[in-house]
């Protein structure tokens, strides 16, 4: 189980890097057109994703490591589930925050007086909902796979 943790945690931490990289490449796509809704919707695409492309390299540091210490047999069970109850909590509290993004970008996007702010709010709206959809879903797997 240790070590099928940490790569189980690595393939969807990867899953987090995909839509981080293709939001980094829409974004630039976005910023390039001339309207200011689409270049504002393609900041928050890029600089979400590259907040994601960040939280990926510290993960797969985090559970490379971890493999490392797996096969060298330094690492006892009770870390592992510790790490495995850890890693839903966080999944829970940002499926917790990923609400209140959605909420933010629904209210930017509703008050706006301009395009630009309407832009920006929908663009949280995109990645505050995938990230909602990621995280709980990440919990609720978490939970079925690895509680016992």
């Amino acid at each position: 189980m240790q070590a099928s943790f940490y790569r189980y945690q690595q393939r969807r931490v990867r899953m987090l890097s995909a839509w981080g990289m293709g939001s980094v490449l829409a974004g630039a796509g976005f910023i390039c057109l001339k309207k200011v809704f689409w270049k504002q919707f393609g900041w928050q695409m890029l600089l979400w994703g590259a907040i994601d492309a960040l939280i990926v390299v510290v993960a797969l540091r985090f559970t490379r490591r971890k493999i490392a210490l797996v096969d060298r047999g330094e690492l006892e069970a009770q870390v592992v589930n510790r790490d495995v109850r850890n890693l839903r909590r966080l999944a829970l509290f940002n499926t917790c925050l990923d609400v209140g993004y959605v909420t933010s970008g629904v209210l930017m996007a509703r008050r706006a007086r301009d395009e630009g702010c309407r832009g920006m709010g929908i663009g949280i709206i995109l990645q505050g909902t995938w990230l909602l959809c990621f995280d709980s879903w990440l919990s609720w797997d978490i939970k079925k796979r690895w509680y016992r």
